[in-house]
């Protein structure tokens, strides 16, 4: 079977930001007297951010509105994605080479699109990537449900 493109997820497997969540994720919770857990970054990760906070405003009773949780959890976790974060080892290598025999290249994260870009941008990897898909073109739906894969796909 040849193949004519290929779709990546960006956090933890593009970059390594997936090893420095759960210090945002202890800001947050800590700051509401709630113990991060392991059960608590399982309902977090791989959905997009309004689905998280969705989730936690409900889990938590929180009166916090939706669009302060968000925006605050973003903040937190802002300089992940502007500051620490890196590429994985070999993800520039393997994209000089799915570049070089011309397969189409896709993000599809849970992540907003501005995170995407700004990854992108940071790394220099525009020339390599011939779509970008965020949480944003399918109705911040986020993983595992399918809809990013099929739209970055389309």
């Amino acid at each position: 079977m040849k193949f004519s493109a290929i779709i990546f997820d960006m956090d933890g497997v593009l970059i390594d930001s997936e090893l420095f969540w759960d210090e945002a994720g202890e800001k947050f919770f800590t700051k509401r007297g709630i113990r991060f857990n392991p059960e608590i970054k399982s309902h977090l990760t791989g959905n997009s951010m309004q689905q998280s906070m969705t989730w936690v405003k409900q889990e938590f009773e929180l009166p916090d509105s939706l669009p302060d949780l968000c925006a605050e959890y973003t903040d937190l976790s802002s300089h992940i994605y502007e500051h620490v974060t890196q590429p994985l080892p070999g993800v520039v290598e393997l994209l000089k080479k799915l570049r070089a025999i011309n397969l189409k290249i896709a993000i599809a994260s849970g992540s907003y699109l501005s995170r995407i870009e700004l990854i992108v941008d940071k790394f220099g990897w525009k020339e390599y990537f011939d779509a970008l898909v965020s949480s944003d073109h399918v109705n911040f739906i986020g993983k595992p449900d399918p809809a990013i894969y099929l739209h970055a796909a389309e």
